[in-house]
């Protein structure tokens, strides 16, 4: 009598199992029909080489901080902003080899000026 259940058991995880096999293998056809791979294996690689950002862009938001470092008023805002500027190591693709080498970490002020941020002196 035990033998009789265990075989059932047996027989309704197969089908389980059987069915998510089938969904998967519908999903990845699907995918591919609608081109829907052409973005999974972009961020696939992006994964794997490691996101690497292009210094126009980052340039952009050092920019951006320096801006605002004159707009703003309060003396926490200031501080975070010298910090981004100053401290935060940033990844930057400068040779355009699609990966991060070493030395390609800077902080805004090695490859950005601003005349309102100054960072030997903290705010």
């Amino acid at each position: 009598m035990l033998d009789n259940n265990k075989k059932g058991i047996e027989l309704s995880m197969n089908v389980v199992v059987i069915a998510i096999l089938v969904i998967l293998v519908l999903i990845f056809v699907a995918l591919f029909f609608t081109g829907g791979f052409t973005g999974l294996i972009a961020k696939l690689k992006a994964l794997v080489q490691g996101s690497s950002i292009e210094i126009g862009v980052v340039q952009s938001t050092c920019n951006g901080y320096c801006n605002n470092f004159d707009l703003v008023t309060g003396a926490s805002s200031k501080e975070t902003i010298w910090n981004e500027y100053c401290d935060v190591k940033r990844d930057i693709d400068l040779n355009s080899n699609g990966k991060i080498d070493p030395g390609e970490k800077k902080s805004c002020d090695e490859f950005t000026t601003c005349g309102s941020i100054d960072c030997n002196n903290p705010p």
